[in-house]
């Protein structure tokens, strides 16, 4: 908010536009300067007399938004703003405007801020003796710099405190007194008075204020123990001690007993520690110490309970104990006046009396010959008591060890592995096969496991931990499984082969102890034995003679398996009929044969030098008819099928015919006609076409390499 409205908060009053010589009156409600408290609703209104339907128009004088809810009713207008904050703090203008003529009023609106409550409090405990602080916190105030702060003890005025600055939005107000406490100022009470110094508020309204009677705190003093009966009793009386102190806040009571190994918590919060019955172990030194925040004090007494020896024992530490041990056996007892401790140890000639101190018996290092019954009896002149413990020589396990029934096992023997270990307690056995994806825990019982049926899965590592309480031993032993060859197999790589093809024939199987493995194929002669290394036998180039039948056997001393395939090489044979070398004149058919599974596609041409031409035929033939000495040379077929392509050539070469010169007007045409039409050669021999074409050289350009001829 700026600077140069906060000076309106005092001096602002309600300016009033009046227009004179109107027709129409604007009355505004309410009607001077408006103080009104933050959170809670203000309504403005406008009301024309004398203009039955007036045109409103609420703004407020600065950049800031209306901030509230506009409401027309016949001559009436009303701004409603709720709930009122602070930054409603604006000058606010109705205008009304009746036919061509317009009246406005303003309405001048202050909002402060002031709680409903201000707290007082100290700031930690007030301590006897010591500086502290009380601290009055006035919330959300505004405007600051209309806020008075006044301590007071009493009615008597300490300080008063005034906040001059300006400030734009609600404030939290924070002021302290200072003060050092005797131990007699308990009860006094200070109030601190918060008023927002505004005429134009009411009193109780702008006036807040609150008390706080002092509550000193100092630490527990003068603690002392009271005894009742006496500090000495016989047994079966009941005792009570009771701890006295001073302290603010009341001190916390805790009961605590000597023992040997220090002050041990008997009883916490109570001032009376009650010992109903007391026995000859309540015998002792009883302290109580009270303690607050602030401090503690502690006060001691001794009391006897005279009586024969009770609550003997007899304990052994550790609880549990190994093999190499050091163990402690000790006695103790509750008797006034003191016992004297005699330890005996069982065995197979009777009772033997043990060389012990105070009722205790080291055993530097346990054996199972330790192990037995111990026996402790106190005795003083008001009588005996004697106890007795069973002392256990504990060993983790140890020589574990694991066995496999029968010793050899083949596939399809019941077999039965068996854990065994030493160990006191007894171990849990845990059986473990290990597999690739790591161990596997298996279903067995006391440590032996079944196999019904023995399979090569079975085999591997198997491992059996012994567990008990005080260790762990672990033990590993090779399962194997003997078996005849199985799952052999015999693949050919690639599945389709043509001639000339790298060619890989593989066989594998599964046997233990490994298979030797045979290759073997089969011709019209017989069978015959194929080198193979690792199993796999290569081919670098497939011929027609690797076709056939493979078989590959596996043998091992258990069996025996047979495995076969069937290698089928694809071969381009070209062939010319009647033959390669014709003469003039006569058809020559040309056509090739090859192994297809699925469609296949011919391609033929003539090759010449640096050149090719495209020949008329889709399939697997063509005819030349009448051939002559220029269609001799090199002609080729493309074959293209799921295997790829394939080329094969073929040469034909034309025996030149010499004539008798024909006059021309015998020959008419003048040329040698060549017919090129499809043929297929069948059982009967080869079907000449009768269509007749004129061969033509293609246009086909490209390197040219001369061929292997191929022919039948």
């Amino acid at each position: 908010m700026a600077s140069g409205r906060s000076l309106l908060y005092s001096a602002l009053t309600l300016t009033v536009l009046l227009t004179t010589g109107s027709s129409f009156n604007l009355e505004p409600q309410p009607k001077s300067e408006t103080w009104i408290r933050s959170g809670e609703q203000l309504v403005l209104s406008c009301r024309t007399v004398d203009c039955p339907s007036p045109h409103f128009n609420w703004r407020v004088t600065t950049d800031y938004t209306l901030g509230g809810t506009v409401s027309n009713n016949d001559s009436v207008s009303t701004l409603t703003l709720s709930p009122v904050t602070i930054q409603h703090t604006h000058r606010y203008i109705c205008t009304a405007t009746c036919g061509v003529e317009k009246k406005e009023r303003s309405f001048m609106v202050n909002v402060y801020s002031f709680p409903d409550a201000i707290m007082l409090e100290t700031v930690g405990a007030l301590e006897v003796g010591k500086k502290g602080t009380l601290r009055c916190t006035i919330p959300d105030v505004y405007p600051l710099h209309l806020l008075e702060v006044e301590w007071l003890e009493g009615t008597t005025p300490l300080h008063k405190e005034d906040f001059l600055k300006f400030t734009q939005t609600e404030t939290t107000v924070t002021t302290n007194y200072e003060l050092t406490p005797e131990l007699g100022d308990s009860g006094r009470e200070f109030t601190c008075r918060a008023r927002l110094v505004l005429d134009k508020i009411p009193a109780e309204t702008a006036d807040r204020q609150k008390r706080l009677m002092l509550q000193l705190h100092y630490a527990p003093r003068m603690t002392n123990i009271s005894v009742a009966p006496s500090h000495t009793v016989r047994e079966g009386q009941d005792i009570r001690l009771t701890c006295t102190t001073d302290s603010s806040p009341a001190a916390r009571i805790v009961w605590s007993k000597l023992i040997a190994e220090g002050w041990s918590v008997t009883a916490e919060g109570e001032q009376t520690l009650h010992l109903p019955a007391a026995q000859v172990r309540d015998t002792g030194i009883y302290r109580c110490e009270a303690s607050n925040e602030l401090g503690k004090e502690t006060s001691e007494v001794e009391i006897h309970i005279q009586g024969a020896p009770r609550d003997t024992s007899l304990s052994v530490t550790p609880s549990t104990v190994k093999e190499g041990d050091h163990v402690t056996v000790t006695c103790t007892t509750h008797a006034n006046p003191s016992a004297q401790l005699v330890l005996r140890k069982k065995s197979e000639s009777g009772q033997m009396v043990l060389v012990s101190e105070n009722g205790t018996l080291t055993i530097d290092a346990a054996q199972s010959g330790d192990a037995g019954q111990y026996e402790c009896e106190a005795i003083n002149d008001l009588g005996t008591d004697t106890t007795r413990v069973e002392l256990t020589v504990l060993e983790a396990p140890r020589d574990t060890s694991l066995s496999v029934t029968p010793s050899t096992v083949k596939e399809g023997d019941r077999v039965t592995v068996t854990c065994t270990t030493h160990a006191n307690p007894s171990a849990q056995l845990v059986l473990r096969k290990k597999s690739e994806s790591g161990q596997m825990v298996l279903v067995s019982e006391n440590g032996i496991l079944t196999i019904d049926a023995a399979q090569s899965g079975d085999a591997g590592q198997y491992e059996c931990e012994a567990i008990n309480d005080l260790g762990t031993d672990t033990t590993r032993m090779e399962l194997t499984v003997l078996g005849a060859p199985k799952d052999t197999s015999l693949s050919v790589t690639p599945s389709t082969v043509k001639e000339g093809d790298r060619v890989t024939v593989t066989c594998t199987t599964h046997a233990n102890p490994s298979a030797r493995l045979v290759l073997r194929k089969k011709s019209e002669s017989g069978q015959m034995v194929l080198d193979l290394e690792n199993g796999t036998l290569t081919i670098d180039a497939a011929e027609v003679k690797d076709a056939g039948q493979y078989e590959c056997e596996a043998i091992n001393e258990l069996g025996r398996q047979i495995r076969s395939t069937e290698l089928i090489v694809q071969v381009l044979t070209v062939w010319a009929h009647p033959s390669k070398w014709v003469n003039e004149g006569e058809n020559v058919t040309i056509g090739c044969s090859v192994h297809s599974s699925s469609t296949t596609h011919f391609i033929w041409k003539k090759l010449e030098n640096n050149s090719e031409a495209i020949l008329c035929s889709n399939n697997n033939t063509f005819t030349i008819l009448e051939i002559t000495q220029s269609d001799a040379g090199f002609y080729e077929v493309e074959v293209i099928n799921e295997l790829g392509n394939q080329r094969g050539f073929v040469e034909i070469k034309v025996n030149e015919i010499k004539l008798d010169i024909i006059p021309a007007d015998e020959n008419p045409t003048g040329i040698v006609e060549i017919a090129c039409v499809g043929a297929a050669l069948g059982s009967a021999g080869l079907l000449l076409s009768t269509l007749y074409y004129i061969y033509r050289r293609s246009n086909c350009k490209g390197s040219y390499h001369m061929p292997i001829e191929q022919t039948v």
